[in-house]
Order: C-alpha cells, then structure tokens, then sequence
C-alpha cells in the first residue's frame, strides 16, 4: 500500500519541482531584462548629459574666440585716441574760423596769417577721418586674425567617437562686428565756445545731462550728421566710434556680453564689438538616436578707452 502511495504522489512532486524551476528561470529572464534596459537607460542618460556638456563647452569656446577678437579692436586705445583727436580737431577747425572772421573784421591786412591756420586745420580734419576709417578697417583684420587664431588652436579638441556620443569638428560660421547698444563715444564734452555749446546741445549731439545730473557728457557716436559743425566747415566729418568712456579713472575691460546687446555699426566707424557663432555636428550613438546641428554664439565688447589726457 505505502509503495502504490509513493507512486500516486511522484507525479505531483515532480508539477511542483517542474513549476519551482520555471519560476526560478522566469525570474533570471525577468532580472536580465530589467539589468539590460537599465543599462541602456543609463547610457542613454550619458547620451543627453554629454549633448549637455558639449553644447556648453561649444558656448565658452565661442565666448573665448569672441573675446580674443574683441581685445584686438581697440588695441593700444587706438579708437579712443581717434576719437579724442577728431573732437579737439572739431574745436580747431571752429576756433580757426572764428580767428578768420574777426581778423577780416578787425585786421584786414592780416587776412593772410589766419587764412594758412584754418586751411591746416581742415587739412587735419580731412586727415582724421581718414584715418579713423583706415584704424576701423585694420581693427576688424586684425580682430578677424585673432579670432580665427584662437579657433584653430580650439577646433582640434573636439572630434570624439564614444559608444554612446558622436562629435565631429566644429565650423566657424559667422564672424561680424558692432557695437554696444546705448554705448555713446567716449569723449567728455568740450566746452569753451558758447555758440557751439549750444548748438550741440540743441541738435542732440551731447548726451542728455537732465536724465542723470551725475552723469558725464559725452559726444554722441555714429550721429547722422556726423557732428558736423555750424559754420561754412560743414562739409568735414567728425564722425565718433562708439567706445565705452572711462568711470571715475577706472577703464572697462574687454567682457563677455549679451548678443541682445550688440547692434551694427556704422561703416566706417571702428567696431567695439565682435560677435562669432560656432557650428558642431553632434549625435547620440545609442538608444533613442538625437543629435544634428549645434550653434552657439559669443559676443564681448573690446576694452574702454583709456583715460583722456
């Protein structure tokens, strides 16, 4: 009896043992599959972190190239110089006329002896603004130069292959100049002539000392008009860059700014900013594929003028 109940009982030993063993492996199915989505989840999460992390070194390379372009614009103040130069040679060519004037009034005999200073200083302003186009045209060279410098030491660092990311070179795109929006010239009014004062004040060639009582006077920069003097010298041009002025003897570095910030300038006038964008061709390498085009762009402003002497 016991033998036949021995044997009436193996086959549902043998269901339980087979079922044990079905959910022992289901379950090592179960966990290898749960370990394998982790492990894609995870590299796909490196995936997106380093779109992350390469999207922000492209910002700082293109704010590093902006701001060694931006250091190359005024260099050595050479467009403060110019500007401080073209507005006392405003004043010279003013006072040089009224000199004329009174000496035909007064002294007519010595018509002569003026008549060789006013013709100097029209020469002078002629000769300044030539010059200031020629300082704008060298600064963007050389700011290009510089620029395109620092991108060739930067642009080797880039392309990678990893399992999960893809980067290739990044591209210069766009290289362009401007100026800082609401930034006048950096030259403190000069006064000394009434009537020129005046006039200046009346067409808005200063700026407005009723907005802020503290606030220095500057020329304005880039005016239609060119600052443009009224008297039969109306023909020359003292046109201004615009150039961030001296504060208190303190001088503005060369910074990175907000593009929002940067506007065009005019031509003709020397920039004091540069503005560059970067293009990087990026791709995640598994999972959920993302990736394509990266541009990012840096702007930043050249250094202030220095103190006027």
């Amino acid at each position: 009896m016991n033998r036949d109940n021995d044997n009436n009982n193996q086959p549902g030993r043998t269901v339980q043992a087979t079922r044990r063993r079905n959910t022992r492996g289901n379950f090592l199915i179960l966990s290898s599959v749960c370990f394998a989505i982790a492990c894609v989840t995870l590299l796909m999460g490196y995936s997106f972190a380093s779109l992350f992390f390469v999207n922000n070194r492209l910002q700082c390379s293109a704010d590093e190239i902006a701001l060694a372009g931006a250091k190359k614009l005024n260099d050595k103040d050479r467009i403060g110089q110019i500007n401080n130069m073209t507005v006392r040679c405003r004043q010279l060519v003013y006072s040089s006329r009224q000199d004329l004037d009174d000496t035909i009034k007064i002294f007519p005999d010595l018509k002569s002896f003026a008549e060789p200073l006013l013709d100097e200083a029209r020469e002078s302003a002629k000769t300044l603004s030539s010059e200031r186009k020629r300082v704008a045209q060298l600064a963007e060279i050389e700011a290009t130069q510089a620029m395109q410098q620092r991108f060739n030491d930067i642009k080797g660092t880039y392309a990678m292959t990893l399992p999960w990311l893809r980067v290739g070179t990044p591209r210069l795109a766009i290289i362009k100049f401007g100026k800082i929006d609401e930034v006048e010239s950096n030259v403190e009014q000069l006064k000394g002539f009434v009537d020129l004062d005046k006039n200046d004040e009346t067409k808005q060639l200063i700026t407005d000392k009723r907005k802020n009582a503290k606030a220095m006077i500057l020329y304005k920069s880039e005016t239609p008009d060119a600052l443009r003097l009224p008297t039969v010298d109306s023909d020359l041009d003292f046109q201004l860059s615009s150039l961030p002025a001296p504060v208190d003897g303190i001088i503005a570095p060369a910074r990175v700014m907000l593009a929002a910030k940067r506007k065009n300038h005019l031509v003709g006038c020397a920039p004091s900013v540069a503005q560059v964008s970067l293009d990087l061709k990026v791709d995640t390498g598994i999972g959920f594929k993302a990736g394509g085009n990266m541009r990012t762009t840096g702007v930043a402003s050249t250094t202030g003028a220095g103190i006027q002497e």
